[in-house]
């Protein structure tokens, strides 16, 4: 996001004086208006978009899943070395719920 030009849209917002709309306050917009007013470094403003606030969205979005529905989590962290086992074991699992299998 921001080596795609997230903090440069951002200012334009900042610079139009576009403070309370709903966008201004989503994930990537609102960590950086404390940087436009001086408050904070890019640095730390970055920081707080990654590892904090998108971070703790992805955590509730991990909390709905678990709770609202029946998900099968597959670890794709070394997905890279090991990419076509894991779709073989996607495959079989998605092959195995079809056919009205169970593979827990």
């Amino acid at each position: 996001m921001i080596e795609k030009g997230l903090v440069d849209e951002v200012r334009r917002l900042y610079d139009r004086g576009i403070r309370t709309a709903q966008a201004v306050q989503a994930i990537g917009y609102k960590e950086f208006y404390p940087y436009f007013d001086g408050l904070i470094t890019l640095p730390q403003a970055i920081e707080t978009l990654k590892k904090k606030n998108s971070r703790h969205y992805a955590k509730r979005q991990f909390t709905w899943f678990r709770r609202q529905m029946d998900v099968q989590w597959f670890d794709m962290t070394d997905s890279l070395v090991h990419f076509s086992k894991k779709v073989e074991e996607i495959t079989a699992f998605v092959t195995s719920r079809l056919t009205g299998g169970e593979n827990d």
